[in-house]
């Protein structure tokens, strides 16, 4: 296409503002909108800067199509989020990146750190829930309340501390608003299905005074995206007996719901063998063809459904005018979503026992092989997000070249975990799912008298378990049935697990700003500051969620979370510095020196709990002939600080059955082919900041002799090291078997519980070969307890390019036109899984497996066509990635190996939009009320382009639906309507 000729052409392209250039006609090089921006805590312009920085304005937005979610704002407007940290709508199908309805994004697939009005807002609760993914929610931010984002494309720990390893996002809110606005949004797609999203907001403000108000208030709402509502999986068809209708291997007749419609069942059975009920046609035999296979597709969501309330409050008040001023924003925001994944039956329960005479038994001996699951009771999980965020403070002039500022931020976000239709589990006695198997039973009548072939049963009361175990009595349950099951046989089976995350963050800060003393070549700016905060997280499980506080190695949920409450918390002080120098400039210029400008950054952090990080920053910009070529540079250290749950959070272990032993032992014939042992993921209080070096260059050339034309270029090399990571159980095994207490492993595993807990004994593991020695010795009991610690561990080196190139045309009779491109070439994307392991490449791959899988193309771009004439403005937009090689759950230099790649094709996705404003040019009486008023009608996916096909994830056991709709929407061609209008 054409978008796709002038982005190809184009290749070297800008990180600067993407606001509108302001060009004139007096031959002078073009000058971009003058914004503070971020990346610096000296006030610099834009187009001053020495780093690389991204500004999406409010027009870049509304061109974008979208305004139910930033995420999906900020993905389709810089290519450079890519990889599975950008999660949000679409984890619906990823519950391994749970993220609790939230939305987290990472520029490049590393730490971001984001920020509102440039300070920092609380992790979400998920990282609570078992040690859930760690980020902030941005879907709590409303899009209609932001007045820009600027995004910085370069480790920034010396400037903003932690975190702040691929970049920093900067959320500006509206403020200084004069006026109100009202407006909403209704999009649709006529695809299969039913799919909708509708929002509004209203925004208001007033200066009177010295006092000056913004406020906004807004809502969206998303429909649920079904598998079966889009052609590429609509049928995701699964094999096994895991599903609802099979019994002894043979598979109900799918023209039946249960048995009983067909036979006589309990006391009155007839049929004595499933061969019986195969020849009167109730079932399908085991193994035969005509078995079909399960359609998964009906029942797992490939978006989320979801809906978003939020209000913001931004304010100042002039107390002492420019030497003393308040001012203060509120965010609260209220979110809701619903999703089922590949899971939605992990309730059901395979090879259980029917006993004869049981009420809906069809046979007159028992049943064996029956596979429990309702599908019109699927697990379904529901979220609730709360976010509350408080900023105040005071600032004010000193003088005319120095200024300060003091502010505090208390900030809460809170996720609430619903899994409803979740199979209760309880072992009264010792026998596992004792309820389930007698509620099948029966032999009660409704009094709760024992009566032979009675179609009632006796069942633990789950409101009161485990504190009372309490029987109840409720109408027999039919395991036989797919569908229909008596709503009171499942009370005391099925319910709600319920679990919450709480994240608190409470900052205070202080800095003042000014120029010290004059150069030749202009004023030598400082920044100084100090600042202090405390951040928590809490988790707290329902009784029926803990896993080894009350019981051990028991989780009483069929699926979902489990995990012990804890609560943790730290603080952080910090001071920071920075000087710019101006070398060369204004009236001091030299040969190659036009301008030239050093500066240099160091914030130092201290940690209640992992010790002290200090990193510096030196950056130069240089324009060497005039300001039509500018040139920078900047070398950082940025590091990340291990999540309070990777350290702290409560261990779990579940029973496991796999080969790792064989696997990894040496081989000896006394090793069974599998084991049974206890596994699970554990804190480690000794983890230590990940650290990185990243160092940038690029230039900005905005020639005098081709007016509004720019074209800029980023470098950016990365090294990232120390991730916090598991070791693997593999790794563990060897080591540990190896060296014994030398290993660094050792305190991973033990015999009789987990290491360091009461009953727990590694004195048989201690000497090299200990562990073969206890499995073969005749005395292993199931008793091994692996606990995978996170470790800092391997690392990351990235090599990017980031280009933008703008060009506005004007003209006398056909208005002015806009070519833009906007996008990131992945030269390299390397990742090391320990530090003992080598490097792989993943640059131009799509994983499913791996610690930062996704999918990662080499070239990815955005093009822009705009044309503004009077009142109208039309877009076209064209969204591009090359195709990439599909490699599964193997890193790329193991999976190539013998191997026919499959590849994954390119994808391309054209937007349309056109718009109406209404104003003075509109004169007349009948206009005079709908002044101010813009009307805009769009298609985003104008050719309706679905996600290219990835086989890595055809597996039945992934969650996955044959497609990366994380990085490629499903939704399709989608049809939208927005108006807003001011007054």
């Amino acid at each position: 296409s054409l978008l796709l000729l002038v982005g190809m052409t184009a290749r070297l392209a800008a990180q600067t503002s993407s606001g509108p250039a302001s060009g004139d006609t007096s031959g002078k090089a073009i000058q971009l909108e003058k914004l503070v921006v971020t990346g610096s805590n000296i006030p610099t312009a834009a187009d001053s800067s020495d780093a690389p920085v991204v500004i999406i304005g409010h027009k870049d937005i509304e061109q974008t199509g979208l305004n139910a979610n930033l995420l999906e704002v900020l993905r389709k407007s810089i290519p450079a989020f890519a990889g599975r940290s950008n999660t949000g709508n679409s984890n619906a199908t990823t519950t391994n990146q749970n993220t609790g309805g939230g939305s987290s994004i990472a520029l490049r697939n590393l730490d971001t750190l984001i920020l509102i009005n440039g300070r920092r807002v609380a992790m979400s609760g998920t990282n609570g829930l078992n040690g859930g993914k760690n980020f902030v929610d941005i879907n709590m931010i409303p899009v209609a309340a932001v007045e820009r984002i600027e995004v910085l494309t370069d480790g920034a720990s010396a400037i903003y501390g932690s975190d702040a390893i691929g970049g920093v996002i900067n959320v500006i809110l509206k403020n200084n608003y004069e006026g109100s606005e009202i407006g909403g949004r209704y999009a649709f797609t006529t695809n299969t299905g039913h799919y909708v999203e509708r929002s509004g907001y209203v925004t208001a403000g007033a200066a009177v005074g010295q006092a000056s108000l913004t406020a906004s208030v807004s809502w969206s709402k998303t429909d649920p995206l079904f598998e079966n509502q889009r052609a590429f999986i609509a049928n995701n068809l699964k094999t096994g007996t895991a599903f609802p209708g099979f019994a002894g291997g043979n598979f109900l007749d799918p023209s039946l719901s249960t048995p009983s419609t067909k036979n006589p069942v309990g006391a009155a059975a007839t049929a004595t063998s499933y061969a019986d009920l195969v020849a009167n046609g109730t079932y399908i035999a085991a193994g035969s063809s005509n078995i079909p296979l399960f359609n998964a597709s009906p029942y797992v969501t490939l978006l989320m459904a979801s809906e978003q309330k939020s209000g913001v409050v931004a304010g100042s008040f002039e107390i002492i005018p420019k030497k003393l001023v308040a001012f203060a924003d509120v965010l609260i925001s209220r979110t809701k979503s619903d999703y089922q994944t590949s899971n939605f039956l992990s309730t059901a329960k395979s090879n259980i026992t029917v006993p004869a005479g049981a009420p809906f038994n069809p046979l007159t001996v028992a049943a064996t092989g029956v596979t429990i699951a309702y599908l019109d009771h699927p697990l379904s999980t529901h979220n609730e997000g709360k976010g509350d965020r408080f900023t105040g403070g005071f600032r004010g002039e000193i003088n005319d070249h120095w200024s300060w500022e003091v502010g505090a931020t208390y900030s809460k976000q809170t996720v609430t975990q619903h899994l409803e239709n979740n199979l209760f589990s309880p072992t009264v006695g010792g026998v596992a799912n004792y309820n389930l198997i007698n509620a099948i039973a029966g032999g009660y009548n409704s009094a709760g008298v024992a009566t032979p072939g009675g179609t009632f049963s006796q069942v633990v009361d789950m409101s009161l378990y485990p504190t009372t175990v309490k029987f109840v009595i409720q109408p027999a349950l039919d395991p036989f049935a797919r569908r229909g099951a008596n709503p009171a046989s499942l009370a005391n089976l099925f319910g709600t697990q319920t679990v919450e995350g709480i994240s608190k963050l409470l900052s205070l800060d202080a800095k003042v700003v000014g120029s010290v003393f004059d150069l030749p070549a202009g004023r030598v700016g400082v920044a100084a500051g100090l600042a202090t905060r405390k951040e928590r997280i809490q988790g707290i499980p329902d009784k029926d969620s803990y896993t080894l506080a009350n019981f051990p190695s028991n989780k009483n949920w069929a699926a979902g979370l489990a995990f012990d409450p804890f609560k943790k918390g730290r603080a952080v002080d910090s001071y920071f510095a920075e000087v710019r120098i101006p070398v060369f400039g204004d009236k001091f210029t030299v040969a190659g020196g036009h301008a030239l400008e050093l500066s240099a950054a160091q914030r130092g952090e201290k940690y209640t709990d992992v010790g002290n990080s200090s990193v510096p920053k030196f950056g130069v910009r240089w324009q060497p002939l005039d300001e039509q070529l500018t040139v920078r540079f900047t070398y950082s250290k940025a590091f990340a600080a291990p999540d309070l749950a990777h350290e702290y959070a409560p261990a779990g272990a579940t029973l496991t059955t796999s080969t790792l032993f064989t696997a990894n032992l040496p081989a000896d014939p006394r090793l069974l082919p599998t084991y049974t042992f206890f596994s699970g993921n554990g804190n480690n209080p000794g983890l230590k900041p990940s650290q990185a070096w990243t160092r940038n260059i690029g230039f900005t050339f905005s020639p005098k002799k081709l007016k509004d034309f720019s074209i800029s270029l980023d470098y950016g090399n990365l090294f990232y090291k120390g991730l916090p990571a598991g070791s693997g159980g593999n790794n563990i095994v060897r080591d540990v078997n190896a060296n014994g207490s030398a290993s660094i492993y050792f305190g991973s595993i033990a015999v009789g519980g987990l290491a360091g807990q009461p009953g727990s004994s590694q004195a048989l593991l201690a000497t090299p070969g200990g562990l073969l020695n206890y499995l073969v010795s005749g005395n292993y009991n199931n008793d091994i307890y692996i606990t995978d610690r996170f470790i800092n561990s391997g690392g990351i080196h990235v090599k990017t390019y980031d280009f933008r190139v703008e060009y506005r045309h004007r003209t006398t009779d056909m208005g002015i036109w806009t070519f833009s491109t906007n996008g990131t070439y992945l030269q390299s994307y390397q990742f090391q899984t320990l530090p003992a392991n080598p490097f792989f490449e993943f640059a131009g791959y799509s994983t499913n497996g791996q610690t930062i899988a996704g999918s990662m193309p080499k070239w990815s771009f955005r093009t822009t066509i705009d044309w503004t004439m009077k009142s109208w403005e039309v877009v076209l937009a064209d969204t591009y990635s090359t195709g990439m090689t599909d490699i599964g759950t193997t890193p790329p230099a193991t999976f190539l190996v013998g191997k026919t790649p499959t590849g994954i094709s390119p994808y391309q996705a054209l937007d349309f939009q056109t718009s109406y404003t209404f104003d003075k040019a509109a004169a007349g009486q009948m206009w005079s009320l709908l002044r101010g008023l813009k009307l805009t009608v769009g298609l985003n996916n104008l050719m309706n382009r679905m996600p290219p096909a990835a086989l890595l994830s055809q597996n039945p056991l992934n969650n996955n639906p044959g497609a990366d709709v994380a990085q490629f929407s499903p939704i399709g061609r989608l049809f939208f309507f927005s108006g807003s209008v001011k007054f």
